[in-house]
């Protein structure tokens, strides 16, 4: 059995503001200290990878937080979905089953469009054994963190917390 996770990443907000919104929704979630501009959500019923509330919350987000997010989800390591929401709307998805298009909006729309060429093959590639290694590779080339990948609410809740998080004030619940 491989992984299934579903998060959010936003770029521009701080922890503490991601948290009071969190709280002022009634959303049960965990979110990262900010790296370089980047915040990463575990929300709890996302956690079951339902892609209506996906999608709920990543308009919400978007729209409440004034940035761009992107959900990420797993699916027992074997499909790959990146949906980017901007202005409380979905703007773009990439999945990697099916048509794998999206990815250089994406990249173009996050400011770092220059890594297209590095990551356009990498997910291009109709199978990849382990989904969260591709994962991997498009957060790195990203400059996004480490902890965006192969994380989510049901790991945090299971005390399978990333390295960089586990010093017990790093990772802050909603």
């Amino acid at each position: 059995m491989g992984n299934f996770y579903c998060n959010f990443t936003t770029k521009g907000p701080t922890q503490e503001s991601v948290l009071s919104f969190l709280r002022s929704n009634d959303l049960d979630a965990y979110v990262t200290p900010r790296y370089k501009r980047w915040c990463v959500i575990y929300e709890e019923q996302t956690n079951d990878l339902d892609g209506k509330l996906i999608d709920d919350l990543g308009c919400k987000l978007s729209q409440g937080l004034g940035c761009d997010v992107l959900a990420a989800l797993v699916a027992d390591d074997d499909i790959l979905c990146l949906v980017l929401y901007r202005d409380g709307r979905q703007f773009v998805e990439y999945c990697s089953r099916g048509p794998t298009s999206g990815i250089s909006t994406i990249c173009n729309a996050l400011g770092r469009g220059w890594v297209v060429p590095f990551l356009w093959p990498l997910m291009q590639l109709p199978y990849v054994i382990v989904e969260s290694w591709r994962h991997s590779w498009f957060c790195r080339l990203l400059g996004m963190p480490d902890w965006a990948v192969a994380t989510g609410y049901r790991y945090i809740q299971q005390d399978e917390i990333p390295p960089d998080l586990d010093d017990g004030k790093s990772l802050r619940h909603s």
